[in-house]
Formats: structure tokens, sequence, C-alpha cells
């Protein structure tokens, strides 16, 4: 394991995780836990930590025990402030006319249709800058849909927003009328376009393999082995050789 890095890693998590965690996208929970999983979507995205694994975390968790109260369990972690209390998120009280979320396209329609709820998270997590959006949208897939929704109008429609840092924003429902992206249609049509790839592709490897694999060819199988193998160094018994030796076993009367 590469010290070094752990090291480094014991530097930067404190900041990551417990002062400044929307700086890296990050939203604690009501009791300061953040997912492993978001953490390590997060470090790989920084210049220095594109390798880090699990194991890295839990060296760094080590070096921090002795001055941070650092605690980690098996899929989040957290270091208590020095209070040792999270306090719940303050309430956004002059919202931005557009603030911005990155979503899925295939869930992109039902969003549209019905609005936003959370799902994996506490909150609905959004960004006040477009980049943030983008790189939150990274971490959902390389097609993430990029959402513009009016924070201001949906204010003061009663949509309560609450601060996470100075970069995210906290939400628990979000109306489609404040919703803005691209047209459904696009995102269905690159979606069954996408669908319809994705079966041509799987024809095609099928067809491949299938012509890989010739009349008379030999597939290598673990039992063809040892039937062959156990064959070698035997004989071959011919019938009239056999029955000859017999008959020159037979003494006369």
């Amino acid at each position: 394991m590469p010290i070094k890095l752990s090291v480094n890693l014991a530097k930067i998590l404190p900041y990551c995780i417990r002062e400044r965690p929307d700086e890296f996208g990050l939203v604690p929970d009501t009791e300061g836990w953040i997912s492993i999983k978001e953490l390590l979507y997060a470090l790989h995205e920084e210049d220095g930590f594109r390798g880090v694994k699990l194991a890295v975390i839990k060296e760094a968790v080590l070096i921090l025990e002795k001055k941070d109260n650092i605690e980690i369990q098996e899929k989040r972690i957290r270091i208590m402030p020095v209070q040792k209390k999270w306090s719940s998120p303050p309430a956004f009280e002059n919202p931005h006319v557009i603030i911005y979320h990155a979503v899925r396209p295939k869930g992109y329609p039902g969003i549209k249709e019905h609005g936003l709820v959370p799902t994996k998270h506490q909150w609905i997590i959004l960004s006040i800058k477009r980049q943030m959006a983008e790189r939150l949208g990274k971490r959902l897939g390389h097609d993430a849909v990029i959402l513009e929704i009016e924070a201001r109008k949906a204010a003061e429609k009663g949509t309560n927003f609450l601060t996470s840092g100075d970069q995210l924003i906290l939400a628990d429902y979000i109306a489609p009328e404040f919703i803005h992206g691209p047209p459904v249609e696009r995102i269905l049509k690159k979606l069954a376009k996408d669908k319809e790839k994705q079966k041509t592709t799987k024809k095609k490897k099928k067809k491949q393999k299938e012509e890989a694999f010739t009349p008379g060819s030999f597939i290598y199988s673990p039992a063809t082995s040892q039937q062959s193998e156990k064959g070698k160094g035997r004989k071959k018994k011919i019938k009239w050789k056999e029955e000859r030796k017999k008959s020159k076993k037979i003494i006369p009367e």
C-alpha cells in the first residue's frame, strides 16, 4: 500500500468530509455521514487521488484517529465537528433565479411529468453553478441531462430550499413547472436509438461467436482433455490379434 498516498489523503479528508464537502459535490446526512462510494467518486476527480481505493481510505483513517474524531463503517464515513454535534442545513433565504441539477436520461421524462423528488439521498442535491452540476452528472454517466431550475419562482410558490455550503442547494420536492431541459421527445429518441444500438452490438457479437465455431472444429474443455490424457500410452486392441493369442493358449488334448 502506498504510504505517501494515504498520508496525503489524511491531510485532505477533514476538509473534504467535515469542513467543505460542498466543494467536492458531497452532502453529509443529518448525522454527518457521507457515502464512501460518493467519496471515492469525488476523490477520483482530484489530481493525485485518481487511484485511491477503500484500503487507502482505511489507512488514512488510522492516521487521523490520533487527532480527529473520525469514524468509518462498512459504507459510510464521517468526522465529527469540535462541538460533536451536527446542525441542520440553514434555509436558502434568497434563491438564485436559476440553479442546476443532473439526472439520468432514462428518468428525465418522468421528472418533467411529476417533478423532482429525492432518490438515493435524503434531499434533492442542486448546484448554484452549472459546472458543479456537470461534475455530479459525470458520476451518473457521460450522457447525464442538466436541468435548469427556476429556484426563485419555486420559492415564491412555497418550495423550501436549504443550503449545504456555498455551492450546493437542497430541496425535498420541485414541481415540474419550474424544471427546464431539452425536449422530452429528443431524449426519448436518443434512448430508443441507444437501445437499438445495444441490440445490434449484441447480435453482432453473437454472430461472430457462431462464425468462430465451424463444423469439424474442436473446442477445448477440461473434460475432453482429461479423456484424451487417459487414452495416452494405451495400445488399441485389435480383435483378430486377440483371438489368435487366445487360440495359442489352448492346449491340445
